[in-house]
C-alpha cells in the first residue's frame, strides 16, 4: 500500500467515524442491533464477548 492509498483510507476511516458519531445515540444503537453486535437488551452480543454462542445471522435493516 502507498503512502497515498494510506493517507486516503486514514481521511477515509476518520470521516465515517465522525459521521457515525453525529448520528443520535439511539439511531446508533439500532443500527447495532439489527447487525447483531448488540443483543435485543442493548447489551454487546455474546459473540462479541468471547462468549459461546450459536451464530445467529444479522437482521437486515430493511426488514
Amino acid at each position: 500500500m502507498t503512502e497515498k492509498e494510506k493517507r486516503e483510507l486514514h481521511e477515509a476511516v476518520t470521516r465515517a467515524s465522525e459521521q457515525w458519531r453525529q448520528r443520535p445515540r439511539e439511531e446508533r444503537r439500532e443500527i447495532m442491533k439489527n447487525a447483531g453486535i448488540l443483543d435485543e437488551n442493548g447489551q454487546l452480543a455474546a459473540r462479541y464477548r468471547g462468549e459461546d454462542a450459536p451464530y445467529e445471522p444479522a437482521k437486515k435493516a430493511a426488514s
